[in-house]
């Protein structure tokens, strides 16, 4: 979990030597308005019924396709640091997993606090009857990757698409796009369930019928 991942002493005395080697006016944007509700720290949440939560690795939530580095499901529990950023538009709030990075490099990133519920339980939500609606016409491939050879099949925004498993599993290919294993008529497929670097979500989810 995160913060067992940095010591105190040793991260205070880690962002004391970066502070002191850092030259002045490298940052780019600083902000005021961050503030740390100690309340919140290591509460649990989890993302609203039938939302996507797009992940950013900074605070500016609005209109910033270059700052996505993922994309939570409905259901999916987050753990809270307390940091949050308040603006006129909208809470970014710090999240993190609590028992995985939310990418290889990044363990931490900020959501829409307006996406976030709290915890239903100590456990996640049931996930045994997930299925997913297109936001866009989606190609259908053999196998998780651009690659991957073109099945001649397509799912629209009427069709709902059916997790080969459940919970549904997801493969990350070399572009960073998250791929989900689905079923079709022909056997399991894949679709792109992001595009790349996990940036926007193709998928909503709703109850399978």
């Amino acid at each position: 979990m995160l913060h067992r991942m940095f010591p105190t002493a040793g991260w205070l005395a880690a962002l004391s030597l970066s502070a002191a080697l850092l030259p002045i006016g490298t940052a780019q944007a600083q902000y005021t308005d961050l503030t740390e509700n100690q309340s919140y720290i290591r509460g649990c949440r989890q993302i609203k019924q039938g939302a996507n939560a797009i992940v950013y690795d900074n605070t500016d939530l609005a209109n910033k396709p270059d700052n996505q580095i993922g994309t939570l499901f409905s259901g999916t529990q987050v753990v809270l640091t307390g940091v949050l950023r308040e603006t006129s538009d909208y809470t970014a709030a710090q999240v993190y997993l609590a028992n995985d990075d939310l990418t290889t490099t990044q363990p931490v990133g900020w959501v829409n606090a307006n996406q976030l519920a709290p915890c239903s339980g100590t456990t996640p939500p049931p996930t045994s009857n997930t299925c997913f609606r297109p936001r866009t016409t989606l190609i259908v491939r053999s196998g998780p990757s651009l690659n991957a050879a073109n099945t001649g099949m397509t799912f629209t925004p009427a069709s709902l698409i059916t997790p080969h498993t459940q919970p549904p599993s997801f493969e990350v290919s070399s572009d960073g796009r998250v791929w989900l294993h689905v079923d079709t008529y022909r056997g399991p497929n894949w679709v792109a369930s992001t595009g790349p670097n996990g940036a926007g979500s193709n998928l909503n989810t709703e109850p399978c019928r």
